[in-house]
């Protein structure tokens, strides 16, 4: 699974929320957006983050945010060929498709041979439609090069209904694998520092995560896939506080008999 390995992500600081138990494992990080228009001090701290940063395989595509964040419908999501259907900026719709080209461009180039690369899952984790981009460009690339897409096991409220659009088409569960929280963390701290933190100063790692197998290029051949371990961001929106200490959810699939069950159970 990890033999000539990368980890692809759309924002710095996403390698170690969502790719903390393998990042002193891959071959490489490749890191795609870099500059927001909307935030300077982001772009400051990421372009300090890009010059300080502790681990030597770390790549960034620098490529500028297209900023539609919250511009997709996430309680009935629409795919497009890009990523998601942008419907609340028309502006941003265009930029978004600009980088979906310029992303695939540049990592056609950056992945030859590698066998195994872990990415954002189609449905974003938490909800993000440049995390989907990025999923969407591996995915046409994965039909064009032999390697294996392995994407991670996060989601939230926000992002449920398209992950149930997608959850057939994982046909395999690594093992789970314990995270790195000290490297995690001092990167977390870097990020801090710089000024470009995004995400929730509250956030605890898990003390493991899983990473799941695409099974779309190859949806014709049986997946024996039963249960589905998931971990739940559980986003509180009325005081910005996530809680995610120790829920999982387990999706339990029984194709033969079309019967779907959804199983929510606490992890001591």
């Amino acid at each position: 699974m990890l033999e000539k390995s990368a980890i692809v992500v759309a924002h710095p600081d996403d390698e170690i929320l969502w790719f903390s138990s393998i990042l002193n494992k891959v071959d490489s990080i490749i890191i795609c957006f870099l500059e927001s228009q909307g935030n300077a001090q982001w772009t400051d701290g990421r372009k300090a983050v890009l010059y300080e940063y502790p681990l030597e395989n770390v790549h960034w595509l620098e490529i500028p945010l297209a900023e539609v964040f919250n511009y997709s419908e996430w309680i009935t999501p629409v795919d497009s060929e890009f990523g998601l259907k942008i419907v609340k900026n028309r502006e941003a719709a265009e930029k978004y498709k600009e980088n979906y080209f310029s992303i695939r461009e540049k990592l056609n180039t950056k992945l030859k041979g590698y066998r195994n690369i872990f990415t954002h899952n189609p449905w974003g984790e938490y909800g993000h439609e440049e995390h989907v981009q990025v999923f969407k460009v591996l995915e046409s690339l994965n039909g064009e090069n032999d390697f294996t897409l392995w994407y991670s096991n996060y989601f939230s409220h926000r992002s449920y209904a398209l992950m149930m659009k997608n959850i057939d088409r994982i046909c395999s569960v690594s093992n789970s694998l314990e995270t790195d929280r000290d490297t995690s963390r001092n990167i977390m701290k870097l990020y801090i520092e710089k000024k470009c933190w995004t995400w929730f100063d509250s956030w605890e790692w898990p003390k493991t995560e899983y990473f799941f197998m695409d099974g779309f290029k190859d949806r014709k051949k049986e997946h024996n896939v039963k249960t589905l371990p998931f971990q739940m961001i559980n986003i509180k929106p009325e005081n910005n506080v996530i809680q995610k200490e120790n829920t999982i959810f387990r999706y339990i699939s029984k194709r033969k008999l079309k019967l779907k069950k959804k199983i929510s159970s606490f992890i001591k």
